[in-house]
């Protein structure tokens, strides 16, 4: 019977012993998992290349390659792939070295099928778990590249929006000054009129006719140069908060 899943991981079962080989495969598959088998540790290394493998299970005593070799060179070129040590000649020194180099576990022969079945599945939800973080880990910093953009655009946009506050508060200071200079010679001439007006002295009508229309004007200047303030200092109001004054913001244009 197949139980093949493409879905599952694969696991690489690596033994010179034939019989045990198909033994451990054998129960392996009737247990739901995808095997494929190795005879020894040069068949490991060219199925390694040719196929993705989530586990490799293997004796480390092997007539070509041990599986201590086997171990190093698994880290260095499939440093994905996790790894299990099976060995009938267990000593604290080996099983030191092998966890050292990255092996996942370390199981002494003879062992139970349950064991190495219960190892193996470990191993599998630590694979599984080691990957969905490392792709959490990649979206986040996705994420962070993605708001260290949007936080530069802003900044730009700060700084430009800057410059303009900048260039409007030198403006704004032109214009009052200019505002206050017309004021200033709209008052003088007002202050004359007056006092030709008051002096009770007999002009001709022409000159009677021009000083009303220069109290009439001056008064006209006066308003409107009230109202040109007062819609200079709406403008950088608006300005300073953001409003977009190039499209129709309601504001009126000011008037004379």
């Amino acid at each position: 019977m197949d139980n093949t899943d493409a879905k599952k991981p694969w696991i690489l079962l690596v033994d010179d012993e034939a019989t045990l080989l198909g033994g451990l495969s054998e129960f392996l598959r009737e247990s739901g998992h995808n095997v494929e088998t190795a005879a020894g540790g040069q068949q490991a290394i060219d199925l390694l290349k040719e196929k993705s493998f989530t586990l490799l299970v293997t004796d480390i005593r092997m007539p070509d390659i041990s599986g201590m070799a086997l171990l190093r060179h698994t880290r260095e070129h499939f440093p994905d792939v996790q790894v299990i040590l099976i060995t009938g000649y267990a000593s604290t020194q080996s099983a030191i070295e092998a966890l050292r180099l990255g092996a996942y576990d370390y199981i002494e022969k003879p062992f139970e099928m349950l064991e190495l079945l219960q190892a193996i599945v470990n191993c599998l939800d630590h694979a599984e778990l080691k990957h969905k973080n490392e792709a959490l880990v990649e979206e986040l910093q996705a994420q962070q590249r993605r708001l260290e953009r949007l936080v530069a655009e802003k900044t730009d946009q700060f700084f430009e929006q800057q410059q303009k506050l900048n260039h409007l508060e030198g403006l704004h200071e032109q214009l009052i000054k200019l505002i206050d200079t017309l004021r200033d010679a709209n008052n003088a001439i007002q202050d004359q009129v007056d006092i030709t007006q008051e002096s009770g002295k007999g002009y001709p009508d022409v000159v009677n006719q021009l000083l009303r229309i220069s109290a009439r004007e001056g008064r006209n200047i006066k308003k409107s140069l009230e109202d040109l303030e007062s819609f200079i200092h709406q403008l950088k109001t608006d300005v300073a908060y953001g409003e977009d004054l190039s499209s129709d913001s309601g504001h009126a244009p000011f008037q004379s």
